[in-house]
């Protein structure tokens, strides 16, 4: 009995922090100028063909062309419309594979529910961490699939 209520107060603290971390991403995000190489990478990427990026020569000595954050912030702004929130959604939902991700990492280490949750918490508390999640740079999408 006591295990099934601890497996049930570390979902709820996880799901709790998972979503509390989210929101500051996306306060964050809501709230914080653009900088200029989203602004770069909207500009100049996300109005062409995609095949435009590969046959326009000069595009590529931009370092503002990380291929999958372009391409993921053209489909969110043409489903959604262009905002900064809309812009920095792909490195949002980065945020949140993120923390799943490490959530996966400790039961594949086989942590108990405490230091699971405490190696989720401090995997994600670096203040540059929530920066990456919170602007279309690319570097969010990085740290996730790394």
């Amino acid at each position: 009995m006591i295990s099934k209520i601890n497996k049930s107060v570390f979902k709820i603290l996880s799901a709790a922090y998972i979503a509390l971390y989210t929101l500051v991403c996306v306060v964050k995000s809501r709230n914080s100028s653009m900088t200029c190489d989203e602004s770069a990478t909207y500009m100049q990427f996300c109005h062409q063909d995609f095949f435009q990026w590969f046959t326009d020569i000069e595009k590529w000595e931009m370092a503002n062309n990380h291929l999958l954050n372009t391409l993921l912030i053209t489909w969110s702004t043409n489903i959604f419309g262009v905002s900064e929130l809309t812009i920095r959604l792909p490195n949002i939902l980065a945020g949140i594979f993120f923390l799943l991700g490490l959530q996966q990492i400790s039961r594949l280490c086989r942590l108990n529910d405490w230091q699971a949750f405490s190696f989720m918490v401090l995997g994600s508390c670096a203040p540059f961490l929530i920066d990456f999640f919170s602007v279309a740079r690319g570097y969010g999408l990085c740290v996730t699939f790394c």
